[in-house]
């Protein structure tokens, strides 16, 4: 995953999941995507806005999912 790729992101997900949230959200990065980090955690990031294609999260009854703007 793309996501993976960026330790400093993945590391900074990490400890804010060890406080005892379920998801971490970040944007900004350009790497979009939402990882499995176990323990039914998560990690979301929407990318870019900059980008050409520009995706962002929706958050719907507990679950998270990655869209893409149309």
């Amino acid at each position: 995953s793309p996501l993976l790729e960026d330790r400093n992101y993945i590391a900074a997900a990490m400890e804010i999941l060890e406080r005892g949230f379920d998801v971490v959200v970040f944007g900004h990065t350009h790497k979009f995507g939402i990882q499995d980090m176990g323990e039914n955690k998560k990690y979301a990031n929407a990318g870019s806005w900059a980008e050409e294609t520009v995706h962002y999260l929706k958050i719907d009854n507990g679950e998270i999912s990655l869209l893409e703007w149309r």
